[in-house]
């Protein structure tokens, strides 16, 4: 029982569990090292943490450790700490393809580990990113979710890159029917012209769950169809301009195989009354005792990565495109005299559309959701974002 016990512990620092009622007084603290190297030229993390029950919610970093990767030269490179647990390379550190890479972390009280050497495999690239509709179940509902399902295809004509894991990165645009042009100043019942816009901004998000491929049992080394991405057509998300970037790590067999095992466990349900599969054990152990269970994984990966931007012209049908969030009609965007004005605008429920002074002076408001977006987004316009 107890190894199970530590699988429960260890897959809540990456997933979501049921919690459970349980004794924890056969507790035992295990180190997690986890990490990934790539190709890219950026500060490369590496994180530290002990195993904690699953009733306590702190984090248990481990700090004050000594943290450096040796390449198969015997160039070392190392890591400064930082917060919780996390230890930063330099940033413009960036690993090589064909080369060897091992991790080493020594703990204040001068506990040893290391990593097996892994090889970096470069990644190819990906070929497409496209959309379909499609209706998928959703657990704990009787309804399908109605959406766009995004897929990517990818090759690799070498043949030395067989096992993927994937990570997705989205941008949707959201503009507000009736922009705000003024600012009322309440002080003095004036108003301005706004300076700041805020009829357009951005929301962005990225991937929670792990999302892993092969092409080893495909003749012609592909990766076909893979669905990455479901946004439902709820909503508003596919109204307007939307964008979603994927990167591709070429990882190693062995690192596929571990992420495999992770995904049979979550998606098994993590019940404690489940067929007990042993620790997942990675490519990582203790130097001072060989018997010591060293949990996580030291990734070595070689990256590449596609950005694809989709109008809500570029859907096939069934796809309609999605209402606006809020409804914006007569009782929530409308015309009042001017005189009403701090009736209306005192306060944060209303913005100023717009003022007329002929025919006759008045005034142009509507809810803060129908007119401004920077109250639940940003209107900074990301750097890769095309219009």
């Amino acid at each position: 029982m107890r190894q199970h016990l530590h699988i429960i512990i260890f897959f809540m620092l990456s997933g979501c569990i049921e919690p459970y009622d349980y004794e924890t007084g056969n507790f035992e603290e295990f180190m997690v090292i986890e990490g990934t190297l790539s190709n890219e030229s950026i500060s490369h993390e590496i994180r530290l943490s002990y195993t904690r029950p699953i009733d306590n919610d702190l984090m248990s970093p481990v700090t004050r450790a000594d943290v450096y990767v040796e390449d198969g030269s015997g160039t070392i490179t190392s890591f400064t700490e930082g917060q919780n647990g996390s230890y930063w390379s330099p940033d413009n550190f960036q690993a090589i393809a064909g080369q060897t890479y091992r991790l080493f972390v020594t703990t204040g009280d001068g506990r040893s580990y290391w990593s097996k050497a892994e090889r970096l495999t470069k990644a190819p690239p990906i070929d497409s990113i496209y959309a379909k509709y499609e209706e998928i179940p959703v657990e704990g509902e009787e309804e399908n979710s109605i959406g766009m399902q995004f897929f990517i295809d990818s090759h690799d004509n070498s043949g030395n890159a067989e096992y993927f894991r994937y990570e997705w990165e989205d941008t949707y645009q959201i503009k507000v029917p009736s922009p705000s042009q003024y600012i009322y100043n309440e002080a003095d019942t004036s108003w301005t012209v706004r300076t700041e816009k805020v009829g357009t901004c951005y929301i962005s998000d990225s991937s929670k769950e792990l999302l892993i491929a092969t092409s080893a049992l495909n003749v012609r080394n592909r990766v076909a169809e893979l669905p990455v991405r479901h946004v439902s057509l709820g909503t508003d998300m596919l109204r307007n301009r939307y964008s979603i970037k994927v990167k591709q790590y070429a990882i190693s067999e062995e690192a596929y195989n571990f992420y495999r095992k992770i995904k049979e466990i979550n998606e098994s349900g993590g019940t404690l009354s489940d067929k007990q599969q042993g620790a997942v054990i990675g490519n990582l152990e203790s130097i001072n005792d060989p018997d010591e269970v060293v949990l996580g994984y030291f990734e070595v990966a070689g990256v590449s990565e596609l950005r694809e931007f989709f109008d809500p012209e570029n859907f096939d049908p069934p796809y309609e495109r999605p209402p606006f969030r809020f409804s914006c009609k007569s009782d929530q965007v409308m015309e009042i005299p001017m005189a009403e004005m701090p009736l209306y605008l005192t306060g944060t429920a209303y913005r100023l559309i717009a003022v007329t002074e002929l025919p006759t002076p008045v005034a142009v408001i509507g809810t803060k959701g129908c007119t401004d977006c920077t109250w639940y987004s940003t209107n900074v316009k990301p750097d890769f974002w095309i219009d």
